[in-house]
C-alpha cells in the first residue's frame, strides 16, 4: 500500500512540474482544440454517453465518473459556446 502511494505522489508531482513549465503551450493548445466543432461534437457525445450510467447505476465509483465524464463534457461545451461568441473562427 505504501508503494503505491509513493507512485501516485510521484505522478501527480511530475504531471504538475510538467503543467508549470509548459503552461502557455498547453493554454494555446486546448484553445485552438476546444474551439472547434469537433470539440463540441466531443463533449455532446461524452456527455450522451455519461447521462445513462448516471441515472441506471446503483455503484458509486462509476457514478462518480460518469458525473466526471459529464462535467468535463459541459465545460468542453461551454467553452465553445464561449469562444464562438468572442468571435473566434470554427473550423
Amino acid at each position: 500500500m505504501t508503494w503505491v502511494i509513493l507512485v501516485v505522489m510521484l505522478a501527480v508531482i511530475s504531471v504538475l512540474i510538467l503543467l508549470t513549465r509548459y503552461r502557455k503551450q498547453i493554454r494555446e493548445e486546448l484553445s485552438e482544440h476546444l474551439s472547434s466543432k469537433l470539440a463540441l461534437t466531443l463533449g455532446i457525445v461524452l456527455a450522451a454517453i455519461s447521462f445513462p450510467f448516471i441515472l441506471q447505476t446503483d455503484n458509486l465509483a462509476v457514478i462518480s465518473a460518469s458525473v466526471g465524464a459529464m462535467l468535463a463534457a459541459m465545460i468542453i461545451i461551454v467553452i465553445f459556446f464561449i469562444s464562438r461568441k468572442k468571435g473566434r473562427q470554427i473550423r
